[in-house]
């Protein structure tokens, strides 16, 4: 979820300094670079460069946001993936119609382009500032919900010499390769592990007595 909020970050910084940039470029290009190309293939490959250059980093950047959101909010509700995933994806796809209706129709005739793009700026940086206080807000929650699942799937691990231990109970071996003995399982006591059959000869004794 950081990553979302620095690409967020990233697109609201292109979206203030765009206008500018692109207003420089366009006046060396055609002050300067476009006549001294004129007539020959490298003006073509220069055009498609220079506009590469002012649209490519944040086209890659807006790319990013949905697969960086979707892999956030299923590790934190991946008991709902299918739904989490289905909003998202509605919601995307929904803003970004809208964002575009938005800018077409109302912002570019009210504020212009320049104004345009500062507006989508501040709409990504309040995006990215929520996403990072919520992350930070949650972020033990978060930890938590993520490791549990893991240390689950992970129970059952394999130790040196061939023996799978239970993560879940230190010392009680499960299987061992190769046709070995299995080692007898061990509970905790107050000064440190039993061993099965002690504690029952204990137990024994204390009954006896």
């Amino acid at each position: 979820m950081l990553w979302y909020a620095g690409v967020e970050a990233a697109v609201g910084f292109i979206g203030l300094v765009l206008n500018h940039v692109y207003v420089d470029i366009s006046y060396a290009a055609y002050d300067t670079i476009f006549p001294a190309l004129a007539g020959g293939w490298s003006l073509v490959v220069v055009k498609w460069l220079l506009a590469a250059l002012l649209i490519l980093p944040q086209s890659i950047l807006l790319g990013t946001t949905f697969p960086l959101m979707s892999a956030g909010a299923t590790r934190v509700l991946r008991a709902r993936t299918g739904r989490v995933l289905g909003l998202l994806y509605f919601a995307n796809s929904f803003g970004a119609a809208v964002g575009v209706l938005v800018a077409g129709f109302v912002l570019l005739d009210r504020v212009g382009l320049p104004g345009t793009l500062v507006t989508a700026a501040i709409l990504n940086f309040i995006a990215a500032g929520a996403v990072a206080l919520g992350v930070w807000a949650g972020g033990g929650r978060l930890e938590r919900d993520v490791a549990g699942p893991v240390q689950a799937d992970q129970r059952a691990v394999h130790v040196g010499g061939g023996d799978q231990v239970d993560a879940a109970q230190p010392g009680r071996t499960v299987q061992r390769r190769g046709g070995g003995q299995r080692r007898s399982p061990v509970r905790q006591g107050r000064s440190g592990p039993v061993e099965r059959g002690d504690a029952e000869r204990g137990e024994h004794a204390g009954a006896a007595v």
